[in-house]
């Protein structure tokens, strides 16, 4: 009898697997595959806060990576630390934009600025312009270049009439000397008199003399003078021997003579009062 091997029993069930080496180094395992019919979870669907999940779907942040690359960017954007961010209020919110003006430096009232007062000035347009520029929300410093530029510009604006003023006034006081010729001195005494006369201090004259011109100012005290009879006060002398008159008047005063009849006849005869008399008039009416 021959010894023969027993047959291999033969199991049908399948055999067991063993989990490959690499899944067992996986940091995390995948989603669970969504059921038929279904979108596949996305990342942040295991997120709690559903308004958190809507906005990162919104976004369109499609894994963390991308979402940490847009916040580096936003860092880098905003470029300061989250203390020094400030908001822009919004049009018409005064109480916003209160805090925002105080936020940026401004004080908290008016006198905070203590502007510079241009010499002489009595300080009450500073004061006023003090509220506007607090209304305006500005900080000291703006408030102080503002300040300063204004008082330049003022500054500027008084020289350059004064500089007007003077050489208008020159020009007159020429004019003026060639209409009186050699009664221009004894013409600017007698408006002199004449001003003083009536109590004007330089500060009075200097103000009408702004108003009405140098030339106009000299005319009128001078004819005020004249009706007074200025021109026979001491010191200016009285008479024809003494009495000076502008070109025109003398002038006048020779076609007057040259009427006078009796006046003629006495020139003609060599009358020495009457040729002293033409000559001094001759004078004054010529001076060139």
């Amino acid at each position: 009898m021959t010894d023969q091997a027993p047959a291999p029993v033969v199991d049908n069930a399948a055999p067991v697997q063993q989990p490959a080496a690499a899944s067992l180094s996986a940091p995390d395992a995948a989603p669970s595959a969504a059921p038929a019919g279904q979108p596949p979870a996305s990342w942040y669907s295991g997120f709690q806060d559903e308004s958190l999940r809507g906005y990162i779907e919104t976004k369109g942040f499609k894994d963390p990576s991308a979402l940490a690359e847009s916040y580096r960017n936003l860092e880098k954007l905003r470029g300061v630390p989250e203390n020094e961010l400030v908001r822009i209020p919004k049009e018409g919110d005064a109480e916003a934009w209160n805090a925002y003006y105080a936020r940026m430096g401004r004080p908290e009232n008016a006198d905070g600025y203590s502007l510079p007062v241009p010499e002489g000035d009595d300080g009450a347009f500073s004061k006023q312009a003090a509220q506007w520029m607090h209304e305006a929300g500005l900080t000291p410093a703006q408030a102080q270049i503002l300040a300063g530029k204004n008082n330049e510009f003022l500054a500027a604006q008084m020289k350059a009439a004064q500089d007007h003023q003077a050489i208008e006034s020159d020009r007159q006081m020429s004019e003026l000397k060639t209409e009186w010729g050699q009664a221009y001195d004894q013409n600017t005494e007698i408006a002199r008199r004449a001003a003083k006369q009536f109590g004007l201090d330089e500060g009075m004259l200097s103000s009408i003399e702004e108003a009405i011109g140098t030339k106009q100012l000299l005319t009128l005290f001078n004819n005020i003078g004249q009706g007074l009879g200025e021109h026979k006060a001491h010191g200016i002398g009285s008479g024809d021997n003494s009495f000076k008159l502008s070109p025109a008047a003398a002038q006048e005063r020779i076609k007057q003579l040259g009427n006078d009849p009796e006046w003629g006849k006495k020139y003609l005869a060599g009358g020495a009062n009457e040729a002293a008399e033409m000559q001094r008039l001759q004078q004054m009416a010529y001076p060139t």
